[in-house]
């Protein structure tokens, strides 16, 4: 019968220490708090480092889709894309330099348009919401 209690206590003794064992100790605890906490912190970090990359690159290609086509259009206008047209198929009679203008100007936007998709699509995709 004493051998019987001895053997109980010191089962007894094992399960308290098992569960004192799986219980978190109080640092362990903190941790586990500021888990979520630091992970929003993150998350909000990769955000904002996100955003000004994105108004940054729209706010590039929105000056360069006006002055780019504007640009090549007086240029081939006014004459100053004649030594160009001189090494490629000969310089263009006045009446020609409008239409090719227009058609470099068209050109240009065409060339913005695909810049833009390129690095838009290039950029990091921001990580995705935690839902509790």
């Amino acid at each position: 019968m004493a051998v019987q209690r001895r053997v109980a206590a010191a089962k007894d003794k094992d399960s308290t220490r098992e569960d004192e064992d799986t219980r978190p100790g109080p640092s362990e605890a903190a941790a586990a708090a500021a888990a979520p906490a630091a992970a929003q912190q993150a998350q909000a970090q990769a955000e904002q480092a996100i955003l000004p990359r994105a108004a940054f690159n729209i706010g590039v290609h929105s000056v360069l889709m006006l002055v780019l086509p504007l640009g090549l259009f007086f240029a081939s206008s006014y004459g100053l894309l004649d030594p160009v047209y001189a090494r490629t198929f000969g310089i263009p009679r006045e009446e020609n330099k409008t239409l090719i203008g227009a058609v470099l100007a068209v050109l240009g936007v065409n060339v913005v348009i695909a810049s833009f998709l390129v690095s838009a699509f290039n950029e990091p995709e921001p990580p995705p919401l935690k839902r509790d």
